[in-house]
């Protein structure tokens, strides 16, 4: 949020005395941010890069990769050009980030730890994160994983872990690194549908 810029600057400027030299950004504003602080600033897939123009502008901007969005058919992904790029292959990808959490209770966040867990109409349940008590965010009730799959063009593949434990986490790591079968419950997202 644009009243938040100066203490993410401030955080960035001592990340980056502390060795860190390269970020992932969301949003524009938060492009604009790290590239302002002269940091390697590679766009994550909260800029929902569609296409091979946004592809172009990001890399004129400044930004060295760009995660596509995970809304894209493996065709669409194929035929784009333009800078290093990758995909999402594993991960509770987020449905929705909100100001106002739905985990709040009436006394407030005093005594939340950070992970809440929403449950619909017909039983389901998702994870719920909440980011420094600024927001939340609302992750799909099964992963996302095409580690097993082969793309055309795309320069890395991105595993995103936000509920997992560790050892959850080297497992689908070795998975997607050996292209391997996922048995549990999870989705392939929109990457081998067809929609108009």
């Amino acid at each position: 949020f644009e009243r938040d810029a100066e203490d993410v600057r401030k955080k960035l400027y001592l990340l980056k005395e502390k060795g860190i030299r390269k970020t992932v950004a969301e949003n524009i504003g938060a492009v604009y941010l790290s590239l302002k602080n002269g940091l390697e600033t590679h766009g994550g897939f909260g800029l929902n890069i569609f296409n091979s123009y946004a592809l172009k502008e990001y890399e004129i901007m400044g930004l060295k990769s760009a995660l596509l969005s995970f809304e894209l058919s493996s065709e669409r992904i194929s035929s784009l050009s333009g800078m290093k790029k990758g995909i999402a292959v594993y991960g509770y990808l987020p449905l929705m980030r909100m100001r106002a959490c739905p985990a709040k209770s009436a006394r407030g966040c005093k005594n939340c730890s950070g992970l809440n867990t929403l449950t619909d109409r017909k039983n389901v349940s998702f994870n719920l994160l909440c980011s420094e008590k600024k927001y939340s965010t609302l992750l799909n009730s099964v992963p996302l994983y095409v580690g097993d799959k082969n793309f055309k063009n795309i320069g890395f593949k991105l595993i995103y872990l936000t509920v997992e434990t560790p050892e959850q986490s080297q497992c689908i790591y070795d998975a997607v690194l050996n292209s391997d079968k996922f048995y549990a419950e999870r989705t392939a997202g929109l990457y081998f549908r067809h929609i108009e």
